[in-house]
C-alpha cells in the first residue's frame, strides 16, 4: 500500500497530488517548471505497461487533471472517450469529481487524503481506459461496447450523473 503524504500545507495541493502519484507509477518524472509542468510515468494495463503524461494537476481537488498517452494503439475519438482537439483522455465526468472531493472536504477529511485518493483514482481509471483501448485494437473494435460502462458525453453524460446512473 502506497504511503500516504498529509504533510504539506493545504494550499498546495499540487504537490501533495504529486508526492502521492508518485508512489504509482514506475520510472515517474515531472518535466518543467509552473503551471506547464508535466508528471508521466508507466502504468499496467491488460496489454502490457504504458507511459502516460498528466497536465493541470495544479489544483487537482477541483479539476481532474488532463492525461494522454502517445501508444499507436490509442483510439483518438470521442467515441473512444478521447478527446482529440486538446489530446487528451475523457477519464472522469468532471461534474463527479467535483462532487466526490468537495463532499469529501465537507465531511472534514484532511486535503493530503482527499489527494492521495486523487492519485489512485486517476491511475486506476486510466488502467481501465488503456486497458479498453488496447483490447479495441487488439480485437478490431471500432466502437466502445455498450457492455463498458460509461457516461456519455457532454451535457447528456452531466444529465446521466445527476441522475444516479452510477451509484448503488
Amino acid at each position: 500500500m502506497p504511503r500516504i503524504i498529509i504533510s504539506a500545507p493545504a494550499f498546495d495541493q499540487g504537490v501533495l497530488f504529486r508526492r502521492n502519484l508518485a508512489h504509482h507509477l514506475v520510472d515517474f518524472r515531472r518535466d518543467g517548471r509552473g503551471r506547464r509542468a508535466s508528471l508521466s510515468g508507466s502504468i499496467e494495463h491488460a496489454g502490457g505497461t504504458s507511459r502516460i503524461v498528466i497536465r493541470d494537476f495544479h489544483n487537482p481537488l477541483l479539476v481532474a487533471p488532463s492525461v494522454d498517452c502517445d501508444e499507436e494503439w490509442i483510439r483518438r475519438t470521442p467515441s473512444w472517450h478521447y478527446e482529440d482537439h486538446s489530446s487528451r483522455f475523457c477519464w472522469v465526468l468532471q461534474e463527479e469529481w467535483s462532487k466526490h472531493f468537495k463532499d469529501r472536504k465537507v465531511a472534514g477529511e484532511p486535503v493530503g487524503i482527499r489527494c492521495q485518493d486523487a492519485a489512485t483514482w486517476l491511475v486506476q481509471a486510466m488502467q481501465i481506459v488503456l486497458s479498453r483501448h488496447w483490447i479495441g485494437h487488439s480485437v478490431g473494435l471500432f466502437e466502445w461496447p455498450k457492455e463498458w460502462e460509461d457516461y456519455a458525453h457532454g451535457k447528456e453524460g452531466v444529465k446521466e450523473f445527476k441522475e444516479g446512473k452510477f451509484q448503488q
